[in-house]
């Protein structure tokens, strides 16, 4: 199946409402997974992509609750970059009972991802980091395409959990990005934003093709003398190094 790669985010959009950090409630419609899968470039070593979105296996095969509602990736010490350039919007403790975890919110404008004519912006969610790794962040500041973000680490930094960082994007129309409020329950803090929409962030990795076969995702790893001017979308948000 070929889907042209500049149709694929609306596409994917179709039934998928969420609230940022409410995750939970996101896929409660039942919307079916999107069904992309990422094909990882040859001679690099990208960590990978461990659980999709909309999957209900768990990383240790069990079975989930509920959809996976983004992907986790990555292997412990994989660096976590930027995608795109953006603006740190929040950046937050989290308990889940299992040990510490900080987050960390990315906005993107359209123009940071060359899809431009567009009335939305994207947030980019990171959880599971620490907060030693993170220490160089600062709410408000710019940052850009392959800048370090983190560290994949264990959740919580707790062993019996497999290293991950656990990845979100949301679709926010412009003029209600700011229509955020906080929560916490148990000690998780967490943002809702009801005019947000989930979406798969396979689908913003994808947008640098003109078309998608299959559902494949070609993943475009990060090149520090890279030319981004005019790319579409994500690049992988873990560093690859050549093999």
């Amino acid at each position: 199946m070929r889907i042209p790669a500049v149709f694929l985010t609306g596409l994917l959009l179709m039934g998928l409402a969420g609230a940022l950090g409410a995750a939970r409630d996101a896929l409660a419609d039942g919307s079916p997974p999107t069904e992309l899968t990422p094909v990882y470039p040859e001679n690099f070593a990208c960590g990978p992509i461990t659980s999709l979105f909309g999957s209900m296996t768990d990383l240790d095969h069990s079975r989930r609750s509920e959809p996976h509602v983004g992907i986790d990736l990555g292997n412990r010490g994989d660096v976590v970059i930027a995608p795109a350039d953006g603006v740190i919007r929040a950046i937050w403790r989290v308990e889940h009972g299992w040990g510490d975890d900080w987050n960390v919110l990315l906005l993107h404008a359209p123009a940071d991802l060359n899809l431009p004519g567009q009335a939305v912006v994207y947030f980019t969610e990171f959880d599971h980091l620490r907060r030693d790794d993170i220490a160089h962040l600062t709410v408000g500041a710019r940052v850009r395409r392959g800048d370090r973000i983190g560290v994949v680490r264990h959740p919580g930094n707790n062993a019996q959990f497999r290293a991950e960082v656990h990845l979100e994007v949301y679709e926010v129309p412009a003029n209600r990005q700011d229509e955020m409020t906080w929560h916490t329950d148990g000690g998780f803090r967490y943002w809702v934003n009801h005019a947000a929409r989930l979406i798969d962030p396979l689908s913003l990795l994808a947008q640098h093709q003109r078309e998608i076969v299959d559902g494949h995702v070609e993943i475009v790893p990060y090149h520090a003398t890279g030319d981004y001017r005019a790319f579409r979308g994500f690049i992988y948000p873990l560093s690859c190094p050549n093999e």
